[in-house]
């Protein structure tokens, strides 16, 4: 707690997205906050997706309250976020970006000549191709220094008994996620590891999701423990409040032999990536990487 004559603060670094939940609305929870433990509350951006909270006050007891009642905010608020941070095989080949974008336009010509049926398809569904990679494990990280933590275990693994190095990735043929049997409420379209040609590539892949899962689940980690099944999503609605469209019909895709069996091609896994789902490369459009393990 820093101190300035009669002055004390408190500061929290945490994720711009649980500003919102802390703020409430018209400023209420804030405000409610302030009021109970007669204490100022300043939050100030700060560059990428950090924000700076700073509890201000007199008392060292009402400021210990206040931050308390914003933790347990900021810990309720977590289950609303979508990952904030993710380990994942970047597929940055030119041979498989060519080849999504070849598919990109097929999808999009093939929406184009439904657009009188209710497909609720829209082309912001589609994953940047720059962006193509296969998701090893998914995290809500708000802290800064759960951040810092997490890049530091990250650092140390020791991935060498697996040789990893030059492993064969292929992606190829076309998969769903759906809320009904159907494929009128899907979710996410999604791009498959060729397990049956790779079988060996797979084995490895899973047992790099499973060191790298009870390496931070021994560090208190939490991440989505749903089964693992290597893949690259190239097709997600993003929640929109106002149309409240979070499916869409993927039928006109997988109707089509050559989109369902599309073939895009195979590359060498060369580094893993901790990633940030705010920030992206200048230089290739990938995700910002907060570490990037070589192999």
């Amino acid at each position: 707690m820093e101190t300035n004559q009669s002055e004390l603060k408190i500061t929290i670094q945490i994720l711009n997205e649980i500003i919102p939940f802390i703020k409430g609305k018209n400023n209420k929870t804030k405000k409610k906050i302030e009021k109970q433990t007669n204490t100022k509350i300043n939050i100030n951006s700060q560059p990428e997706y950090q924000s700076l909270i700073e509890i201000i006050g007199n008392n060292s007891n009402n400021i210990e309250i206040a931050k308390s009642q914003i933790e347990k905010i900021i810990q309720n608020s977590k289950n609303h976020l979508r990952a904030t941070h993710f380990i994942s095989i970047p597929l940055n080949n030119s041979t498989i970006i060519s080849n999504m974008q070849n598919l990109e336009q097929k999808i999009q010509s093939i929406y184009q000549e439904n657009e009188n049926t209710e497909c609720n398809f829209s082309p912001t569904f589609l994953q940047k191709p720059e962006k193509l990679h296969l998701s090893l494990l998914l995290f809500r990280i708000v802290y800064k220094e759960d951040l810092e933590k997490m890049k530091e275990i990250f650092k140390k693994i020791n991935l060498e008994n697996l040789q990893l190095k030059n492993t064969k990735i292929s992606i190829e043929k076309l998969g769903y996620f759906s809320n009904s049997e159907n494929l009128n409420k899907t979710r996410i379209v999604f791009a498959k590891f060729a397990k049956e040609s790779n079988p060996n590539s797979y084995e490895k892949i899973v047992q790099l999701h499973n060191i790298l899962a009870s390496t931070f689940k021994e560090q208190g980690f939490s991440f989505d423990q749903s089964q693992f099944n290597p893949h690259a999503s190239i097709i997600y609605p993003r929640y929109d409040s106002k149309s409240k469209i979070s499916t869409f019909d993927s039928n006109p895709i997988f109707i089509q032999d050559e989109l369902r069996n599309f073939q895009f091609g195979e590359m060498f896994l060369e580094e893993i990536h901790l990633s940030s789902r705010f920030g992206i490369n200048p230089v290739n459009g990938y995700y910002h990487s907060e570490e990037i393990l070589k192999l």
